[in-house]
């Protein structure tokens, strides 16, 4: 799990959603927005959303939520991202992926975010 300070608060999300831009892999979909923090130092905030449409048993979005925030948490610890807001929807066929395909979807979303943001 990320620190707290990397998260996305509740109260971001429906801004996220409609200010964000949003870009697209085949087991992701990341939706990108700049939101002020007063209270906070500026940091890149993430979060992992995963539908029950995409995994019915609540074990699975768990799971798939770890996956999502350790890929996160790896790119953090090779290079700096920009104090944006991140949130990645899930898509149906990401049950059976494995890890490392996740892992590079993931970074592949962030350079995009990165260079069109």
């Amino acid at each position: 799990m990320l620190p707290r300070k990397y998260r996305v608060q509740k109260k971001d999300f429906p801004l996220i959603v409609k200010r964000g831009k949003v870009f697209s892999s085949p087991h992701l979909t990341l939706r990108v927005a700049k939101i002020q923090q007063e209270k906070q130092p500026p940091s890149p905030h993430f979060a992992v959303v995963v539908p029950k449409k995409t995994a019915g048993d609540a074990a699975v979005r768990n799971t798939i939520k770890r996956k999502g925030y350790e890929s996160i948490r790896n790119i953090l610890q090779q290079e700096p991202l920009p104090s944006l807001h991140y949130v990645f929807y899930t898509k149906k066929g990401i049950k059976n992926t494995n890890f490392s395909v996740l892992q590079k979807e993931v970074a592949v979303l962030l350079k995009q975010a990165r260079t069109n943001t």
